[in-house]
């Protein structure tokens, strides 16, 4: 490092800093970059701190806080100066500004070019009471002739065909939004890059900035144009994404990145909708590309809240092209080229959706809005020997945060360290997708079998974690009239059988079935009382709960039907009918009660002789016949006989000659059930 030679720090006045402002200016930039001081009779130059030898052993005073150029270092025009300011720094001193560059000055706080480029700046603020000199890092004013500044435009803005291109290529510039008809010139302040008419050139990669002016109009901001490297097959990347392991050969292609949106005229020009071509690219190795992610997200303006979220890349800005997932290797596009263009896709946020992950069933996402919690459910997924009370995000739903230059390319491989609890609260800042975090485990499932649990009463499954033996839950379930006696395998009791809170290890993912025993039981059993059948079975009061009367269609009983129930055999006790309830008070019997079935009697009658008739019958009777009787419904003559034949004839005698006579006759069968014909007529 060179010396900077003797500076007299109590001679600072601005009329001596301005003569030697690009030396200081020289001398400060090269000592910050070594880092270190020079030994003489000046001042040591210390990064921020300026020391002189009269002051460097005045143990009182200490360095100030960090002075810095606070005006922003926006394009300034020749002829017009720029307003300096400083912030930060310590004590009282005063503030002095130093400058460097071809026709650039200061004057007090001032500070002006008389051509065209840049103008480097320093402030330095003076020794006080109890604090060092002390010099802010350097910051550079870009200064624009006034015929390229005189009116910025709004609008008026400069394109370029491609937007980005490879070292030695050109992009050939225009211009849109155009004030007048004036000719429009373009040029650059970036060092490196060319501008020949409209013509743009850069010989390394990198950025260019631009501007372009018509008559008194300039556009009222830059726009940006990038060159990449032609050919960087087989050579280490610089960038924050690496080659996958064990690529030997990679090459590199810049995707142009395109932000979409659905927000239509909410979108902010900013954020969505906007050229994101400068974003680094990825390396292709083989025939394969990891694309990255995008954490932009659209906003409704007039709510300050986020509506969608990103979902991914599609070459076609309606989704209908080749899809892209962050994180997921992809094939390239054939053949291969320098540029190709993916665009953003945008969702509706937030969904919470959860899979299986080795599991089976089927549960509903969740929706909510951004800011908004939801509850985690329960895992309701089923896997024979595992159980989860945690969720995990997959790398599906990771995979949209391995974003562009965030993450050093850090993409999740399987799941992510993050996991939530069941019945815990899921903050939605974006969407999920969760899977359980199955660990091995026995389920063993609680059946009531004829109990119940009250209002607040739960028993969940009972998970055995690692397939250890622990004890039973304790029983939550009643039954009116019972008492718990235990759980078995098998809800009639003939399976294997387990106490309460009995520890035990299960074979497999099982249900245990409570067991009961009565305290106060009444049993009622059924006779078919001359009738035949499967019995009804019988029932059971506990607890002075009551019971139903079965209809008694399992029995029957040839030439009777079901009537009832009785207490009594002869039917003199009490009485029940099908389908009522009633409270035992003891156990008893319920007897069949029956009644006659319904038979009919049909008859013809006709002359047999001077004075009398036959009736031929017929019954339909299911048991034997006993006696038949024919009367005649006008004379009073009646004729019996005595058959267990369902079908015959009885001849009725006396009657007069030449005289109709009605008949009906009367049927009694072995039941003793009897029914009547309806009437028939002759002439005797």
């Amino acid at each position: 490092m060179a010396a900077l030679g003797a500076r007299q720090s109590q001679q600072s006045a601005p009329a001596r800093l301005t003569s030697a402002a690009a030396l200081l200016v020289a001398a400060v930039l090269a000592l910050a970059a070594c880092g270190g001081g020079v030994e003489g009779s000046g001042p040591v130059v210390r990064g921020d701190v300026v020391t002189s030898p009269e002051t460097a052993t005045a143990s009182a005073a200490a360095a100030q806080a960090t002075l810095s150029v606070s005006t922003a270092s926006t394009p300034g025009v020749v002829g017009t100066a720029i307003a300096l300011a400083v912030s930060g720094g310590s004590g009282d001193g005063a503030v002095t500004f130093a400058s460097a560059g071809s026709g650039c000055s200061v004057s007090g706080s001032a500070l002006s070019a008389t051509t065209a480029g840049s103008c480097t700046v320093i402030a330095t603020k003076a020794a006080s009471s109890g604090y060092l000199e002390a010099t802010s890092a350097p910051v550079t004013f870009t200064f624009t002739s006034a015929s390229a500044s005189a009116v910025p435009t709004f609008g008026f803005s400069v394109s370029g065909t491609p937007s980005i291109a490879a070292v030695g290529d050109a992009i050939a510039l225009s211009a849109t939004g155009l004030p007048g008809t004036g000719t429009v010139v373009f040029m650059t302040t970036t060092d490196g890059c060319m501008v020949t008419g409209s013509s743009l050139t850069r010989p390394t990669p990198g950025t260019c900035s631009l501007y372009a002016t018509q008559g008194a109009a300039r556009t009222w901001e830059a726009a940006s144009f990038t060159f990449f490297a032609r050919d960087q097959t087989g050579v280490a990347p610089t960038m924050w994404q690496s080659p996958p392991p064990g690529c030997g050969a990679y090459w590199r292609a810049l995707v142009s990145i395109l932000g979409t949106s659905p927000l239509s005229s909410m979108e902010p020009a900013t954020q969505l909708g906007q050229d994101l071509s400068g974003m680094p690219s990825p390396y292709f190795c083989g025939d394969t590309w990891i694309p990255g992610g995008f954490l932009d997200t659209g906003w409704d303006i007039e709510n300050s809240r986020r509506t969608v979220e990103f979902a991914g890349w599609n070459t076609a800005k309606d989704g209908s092209g080749v899809a892209y997932t962050p994180g997921v290797p992809a094939p390239i596009p054939t053949p291969r080229v320098k540029l190709f263009t993916v665009y953003a896709q945008w969702r509706t946020c937030c969904t919470v959706s959860f899979e299986a992950g080795g599991g089976s069933g089927s549960m509903s996402p969740m929706t909510g809005s951004v800011g908004s919690s939801v509850t985690l459910p329960n895992v309701s997924f089923t896997r024979p020997g595992y159980a989860a009370a945690e969720w995990y995000e997959t790398k599906a739903s990771m995979s949209m945060l391995c974003v562009y230059g965030q993450f050093n390319n850090l993409c999740p491989v399987g799941l992510s360290e993050t996991s939530w609890p069941a019945s815990s609260q899921l903050f939605l800042d974006r969407s999920y997708v969760l899977q359980p975090d199955w660990q091995p485990a026995w389920t063993v499932a609680f059946d009531g079998n004829g109990g119940s649990l009250g209002a607040a009463a739960q028993m969940p499954p009972e998970v055995f974690w690692n397939k250890e033996p622990r004890a039973l839950d304790l029983n939550r379930f009643a039954r009116s009239g019972y008492k718990f006696a235990g759980w078995n395998t098998r809800s009639d009791g003939t399976g294997t059988a387990y106490s309460q809170r009995q520890v035990m290890t299960p074979p497999a993912d099982i249900t245990l079935y409570a067991q009961w025993s009565c305290t106060a039981c009444y049993t009622v059993s059924f006779d078919a009382n001359g009738g035949s059948g499967a019995q009804a079975t019988p029932l059971t009061s506990a607890g002075g709960s009551s019971v139903t009367a079965p209809a008694g269609s399992g029995y029957t009983r040839a030439g009777y039907e079901f009537a009832g129930w009785n207490t009594a055999a002869n039917g003199t006790g009490t009485a029940y009918a099908a389908g009522a309830s009633f409270i035992p008070t003891s156990s008893m019997t319920l007897y069949a009660r029956w009644g006659c079935k319904p038979f009919t009697v049909t008859i013809t009658a006709t002359r047999f002789g001077s004075n009398k008739a036959s009736v031929s019958f017929k019954t339909t009777s299911e048991l034997p016949m006993t006696t038949l009787t024919a009367k005649t419904t006008d004379g009073g003559q009646t004729a019996t006989v005595t058959t267990t034949s369902k079908l015959g004839v009885i001849t009725v005698s006396g009657l007069d000659r030449n005289k109709t006579y009605k008949f009906t006759v009367t049927g009694t069968n072995a039941a003793g059930c009897s029914y009547s014909s309806g009437e028939t007529k002759t002439r005797v």
